[in-house]
Protein backbone atom coordinates (compact mmCIF):
# COMPACT_ATOMS: atom_id res chain seq x y z
CA UNK A 1 0.00 0.00 0.00
CA UNK A 2 1.65 3.53 -0.59
CA UNK A 3 0.75 5.68 1.68
CA UNK A 4 0.59 9.51 0.19
CA UNK A 5 1.07 11.69 2.57
CA UNK A 6 -0.27 15.43 2.74
CA UNK A 7 0.81 18.57 4.32
CA UNK A 8 -1.31 21.46 5.78
CA UNK A 9 0.18 24.78 5.26
CA UNK A 10 -0.48 26.36 7.69
CA UNK A 11 -0.07 30.71 7.10
CA UNK A 12 1.42 32.52 10.23
CA UNK A 13 0.39 36.12 10.34
CA UNK A 14 3.04 38.44 9.50
CA UNK A 15 3.22 40.55 12.37
CA UNK A 16 6.23 42.49 11.29
CA UNK A 17 5.23 43.37 7.65
CA UNK A 18 1.74 44.67 9.10
CA UNK A 19 3.70 46.78 11.44
CA UNK A 20 6.04 48.31 8.85
CA UNK A 21 2.60 48.81 6.59
CA UNK A 22 1.30 50.91 9.35
CA UNK A 23 4.80 52.87 10.09
CA UNK A 24 4.73 53.99 5.82
CA UNK A 25 0.77 54.59 6.16
CA UNK A 26 1.61 56.94 9.34
CA UNK A 27 4.84 58.50 7.53
CA UNK A 28 3.19 59.27 4.57
CA UNK A 29 0.44 61.03 6.28
CA UNK A 30 2.85 63.09 8.17
CA UNK A 31 4.91 63.96 5.58
CA UNK A 32 1.03 64.78 3.27
CA UNK A 33 0.51 66.83 6.17
CA UNK A 34 3.58 68.89 6.28
CA UNK A 35 3.43 69.26 2.46
CA UNK A 36 -0.15 70.48 2.52
CA UNK A 37 0.55 72.92 5.38
CA UNK A 38 3.76 74.36 3.48
CA UNK A 39 1.49 75.02 0.14
CA UNK A 40 -1.24 76.79 2.69
CA UNK A 41 0.88 79.13 4.18
CA UNK A 42 2.86 79.77 0.80
CA UNK A 43 -0.87 81.07 -1.10
CA UNK A 44 -1.92 82.64 2.38
CA UNK A 45 1.49 84.83 2.27
CA UNK A 46 1.96 85.01 -1.32
CA UNK A 47 -0.42 88.38 -1.15
CA UNK A 48 1.84 90.88 0.43
CA UNK A 49 5.20 89.26 -1.45
CA UNK A 50 3.53 89.81 -4.89
CA UNK A 51 2.61 93.73 -3.91
CA UNK A 52 6.09 93.65 -2.38
CA UNK A 53 7.69 92.28 -5.74
CA UNK A 54 5.53 94.45 -7.45
CA UNK A 55 7.08 97.60 -5.78
CA UNK A 56 10.26 96.91 -6.55
CA UNK A 57 10.03 96.00 -10.03
CA UNK A 58 7.97 99.47 -10.36
CA UNK A 59 10.91 101.33 -8.43
CA UNK A 60 13.55 99.84 -10.71
CA UNK A 61 11.81 100.49 -14.10
CA UNK A 62 11.44 104.08 -12.11
CA UNK A 63 7.82 103.71 -12.80
CA UNK A 64 6.76 106.77 -9.57
CA UNK A 65 3.50 106.38 -10.66
CA UNK A 66 2.64 103.03 -10.35
CA UNK A 67 4.61 102.79 -7.31
CA UNK A 68 2.52 105.86 -5.29
CA UNK A 69 -0.25 103.38 -6.82
CA UNK A 70 0.87 100.61 -4.51
CA UNK A 71 1.01 103.02 -1.45
CA UNK A 72 -1.98 102.87 1.76
CA UNK A 73 -4.00 105.68 1.76
CA UNK A 74 -2.06 107.05 5.11
CA UNK A 75 0.98 106.42 3.38
CA UNK A 76 0.16 108.64 0.53
CA UNK A 77 -1.81 111.34 3.07
CA UNK A 78 1.82 112.08 4.60
CA UNK A 79 3.88 111.80 1.19
CA UNK A 80 3.50 114.26 -1.74
CA UNK A 81 3.26 112.55 -5.08
CA UNK A 82 6.20 114.90 -7.08
CA UNK A 83 7.78 114.22 -3.78
CA UNK A 84 7.55 110.36 -4.42
CA UNK A 85 8.53 110.49 -7.44
CA UNK A 86 11.70 112.44 -7.26
CA UNK A 87 13.13 109.51 -4.28
CA UNK A 88 11.95 106.90 -7.20
CA UNK A 89 13.83 108.99 -9.72
CA UNK A 90 17.03 108.82 -7.24
CA UNK A 91 16.64 105.15 -6.06
CA UNK A 92 15.73 103.55 -9.19
CA UNK A 93 18.68 104.03 -11.36
CA UNK A 94 21.20 102.66 -8.33
CA UNK A 95 19.03 99.12 -7.30
CA UNK A 96 19.72 97.56 -10.35
CA UNK A 97 20.51 94.13 -9.65
CA UNK A 98 17.86 91.36 -9.39
CA UNK A 99 16.14 91.37 -6.11
CA UNK A 100 16.86 87.98 -3.54
CA UNK A 101 14.08 87.81 -1.80
CA UNK A 102 15.22 87.24 2.24
CA UNK A 103 12.21 86.97 4.51
CA UNK A 104 8.24 87.65 5.24
CA UNK A 105 6.78 87.52 8.19
CA UNK A 106 2.55 88.22 8.32
CA UNK A 107 1.00 89.31 11.58
CA UNK A 108 -2.61 89.20 12.50
CA UNK A 109 -4.33 90.63 15.11
CA UNK A 110 -7.86 90.68 16.15
CA UNK A 111 -9.50 94.16 15.48
CA UNK A 112 -6.18 95.53 13.39
CA UNK A 113 -5.44 95.08 9.85
CA UNK A 114 -3.15 92.44 8.83
CA UNK A 115 0.53 93.28 8.50
CA UNK A 116 3.24 91.96 6.39
CA UNK A 117 7.22 92.91 6.69
CA UNK A 118 8.99 91.77 3.61
CA UNK A 119 12.83 91.85 2.98
CA UNK A 120 14.94 91.86 0.13
CA UNK A 121 18.81 92.21 -0.58
CA UNK A 122 19.03 94.15 -3.92
CA UNK A 123 22.96 94.66 -5.80
CA UNK A 124 23.07 98.27 -6.40
CA UNK A 125 24.48 99.55 -9.81
CA UNK A 126 27.11 101.61 -7.36
CA UNK A 127 28.70 98.36 -6.35
CA UNK A 128 26.58 98.02 -3.05
CA UNK A 129 24.10 95.45 -1.23
CA UNK A 130 21.15 97.22 -0.68
CA UNK A 131 18.85 95.96 2.05
CA UNK A 132 15.38 96.58 1.14
CA UNK A 133 12.58 96.19 3.86
CA UNK A 134 8.85 96.94 2.71
CA UNK A 135 6.38 97.25 5.32
CA UNK A 136 2.37 96.57 4.70
CA UNK A 137 -1.07 96.35 5.68
CA UNK A 138 -4.14 94.78 4.29
CA UNK A 139 -6.69 96.88 4.07
CA UNK A 140 -10.37 95.97 2.80
CA UNK A 141 -8.84 92.87 1.44
CA UNK A 142 -5.62 94.90 -0.52
CA UNK A 143 -2.76 94.69 0.58
CA UNK A 144 -0.90 98.23 0.32
CA UNK A 145 2.25 99.37 0.97
CA UNK A 146 2.75 101.64 4.16
CA UNK A 147 6.50 102.10 4.07
CA UNK A 148 9.92 100.67 2.29
CA UNK A 149 13.45 101.71 3.56
CA UNK A 150 16.77 101.00 1.85
CA UNK A 151 20.11 100.63 3.75
CA UNK A 152 23.38 100.07 2.37
CA UNK A 153 24.59 96.50 3.96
Amino acid sequence: MDTVKKEKKVDLPKKKSDKKKKFIIIVGIIVAFIIGLTVFVNIATSAPVKVANELISDIQAEDADAAYDLMSTDAQDVTDSKDFAAAIDRIGPILSGKPKFVSKEISAATGSSNTATVIYDIAGSDDVDYRFTIELSENDGKWEVDSFLSEKQ
